[in-house]
């Protein structure tokens, strides 16, 4: 331990981001002054104790401590992230403390919030400026946490921009905060999206920084999620926070067919060690059924890179099948005509005679000539197929 630093900066070295350490000293001092301690005297405490003695006592105190701040109504989830500064300091300064199972609750899934429509986030993208549609869709694509999001920074995303690629485009990360790996897919929206705004971003090494390239807060990432909410005229039925971008592709996933370890994985939750050794052998199956769900979450519902040739390729394929029903026809009504054996002698005299009726149609007649290429001399199999099925419907209707 170095001696110029307190126990308490000692241990807050460990954490990079200047956020989280304010918010770790905070909590900290919050709980000493509760329990009537400081870092110096935890630490003196644990040098003069039994280390599970010590880990016992300081144990209960935690707990104790979660149960004063459940009297003082605070929420269970707040209750519980109060708790984790001091387990960090005495892990860190001291011995991790153990808690028994059930002492302190699971967290709570947050009720009151609002749920995300397909059609209310395409309804966001289209007001949308380029940030705020790289914003919303990179969030729906990867649904990493806030602190995950802001942090990707240029350098790393960069190769993936690459058009050549072919999207999704699939890549591992490593989250920030638990350190859970996570098997990310960017979709072609996104992509796009992000082309366009690396064009006009402001200069900072994070993708997403302020508007005037500072590091952007988890707070302000709500604040903006909220105004760009406001500005699509979406009435909300809860609260709004950036996570709901997360849970909404997690929901999209799982229904689209993906299994909770798969889903998980792809938004960065805990998956067992044994689980991750076998998915991250499918990391192929893994793109594919991403891709089977982009539909579920797709704001401008292209899903590649070919979308503006997929309206040209259907009207082909329609063209393709109108021609194929009308060459079935053709060939039915030569399978007739073989079928009946008209012999040629017997066509040749119902052209001669069709020809110098005067009571024809003088449109049919016309039509027919046009059909044939008539000529007396004209062998039969010259007679083009349209010809020989007007021929045919004409020799029918006269017998």
């Amino acid at each position: 331990m170095n001696e110029d630093m307190t126990p308490k900066e000692e241990w807050l070295k460990e954490y990079s981001r200047e956020g989280t350490r304010r918010k770790y000293s905070k909590n900290f001092d919050l709980f000493c002054g509760w329990a009537d301690t400081s870092d110096i005297d935890l630490v003196n405490e644990y040098k003069a104790s039994d280390p599970r003695a010590f880990g016992k006592k300081w144990g209960k105190k935690i707990v104790e401590y979660y149960n004063y701040l459940l009297e003082e109504d605070y929420k269970i989830n707040s209750a519980r992230a109060l708790t984790i500064a001091p387990r960090a300091f005495l892990k860190s300064q001291c011995v991790e403390v153990k808690v028994k199972r059930g002492r302190i609750a699971k967290p709570q899934i947050a009720l009151g919030e609002h749920e995300f429509t397909l059609e209310e986030l395409q309804r966001m993208f289209r007001v949308g400026d380029i940030q705020d549609k790289a914003r919303l869709n990179v969030a729906l694509s990867l649904g990493w946490g806030s602190q995950d999001f802001l942090g990707l920074k240029w350098n790393f995303i960069e190769p993936y921009l690459n058009e050549e690629l072919e999207p999704p485009i699939a890549f591992w990360y490593q989250r920030k905060k638990t350190t859970t790996p996570i098997r990310a897919h960017l979709t072609h929206e996104a992509l796009e999206c992000l082309r366009s705004w690396k064009k006009v971003a402001p200069k900072s090494p994070y993708v997403f920084a302020s508007y005037n390239g500072s590091h952007l807060s988890s707070s302000g990432l709500n604040k903006w999620l909220k105004s760009l909410v406001d500005r699509a005229n979406i009435k909300t039925r809860g609260n709004v926070r950036f996570h709901l971008m997360r849970k909404f592709l997690f929901s999209q996933l799982s229904a689209s067919g993906m299994n909770a370890w798969e889903a998980k994985l792809c938004v960065g939750k805990t998956v067992p060690s044994d689980i991750l050794t076998y998915l991250k052998d499918q990391e192929s199956a893994l793109r594919n059924k991403f891709m089977n769900a982009e539909p579920r979450f797709a704001l401008t519902g292209f899903t590649n890179k070919n979308h503006s040739k997929i309206q040209e390729l259907e009207e082909k394929i329609h063209q393709m099948e109108i021609s194929l029903e009308h060459s079935t026809q053709q060939n039915l009504a030569l399978q007739q005509i073989l079928q009946f054996a008209i012999p040629k002698d017997r066509i040749i005299e119902a052209i001669k005679e069709l020809m110098s009726r005067r009571d024809i149609d003088r449109r049919e007649l016309e039509d027919i000539q046009r059909g044939f290429a008539i000529s007396t001399d004209s062998d039969l199999w010259d007679l083009s197929i349209e010809g020989l099925i007007r021929l045919h419907v004409k020799l029918r209707q006269e017998d």
